[in-house]
């Protein structure tokens, strides 16, 4: 699940587990965007775990759409968490 490399790719944005709910990793999605389209790129890449639904929701409520999705049984194998990969077109 490699984005391309000149494409804006988005990586560990979280926020605490006592602000959550609160609008804040929307918020900081919008600014990494607003960053990204002052910059020129079209698109912003992201992973998101298979396991974590509220972040999935986010990241499609917010436009962005699942482009591939690892093996789970793969994934494992290598130990890795399954993952995956969204993009969204600015």
């Amino acid at each position: 699940l490699q984005p391309p490399d000149e494409a804006a790719y988005l990586a560990n944005m979280a926020v605490d587990v006592s602000l959550r709910r609160r609008g804040l990793a929307r918020r900081m999605l919008a600014a990494a965007e607003q960053l990204v389209a002052r910059r020129g790129l079209p698109t912003v890449y992201l992973h998101v775990r298979l396991g974590d639904k509220p972040a999935q929701q986010l990241y499609l409520s917010a436009g962005y759409s699942v482009v591939e999705q690892d093996n789970v049984l793969l994934a494992r194998v290598r130990g890795i968490t399954p993952r995956a990969g969204m993009v969204k077109q600015l």
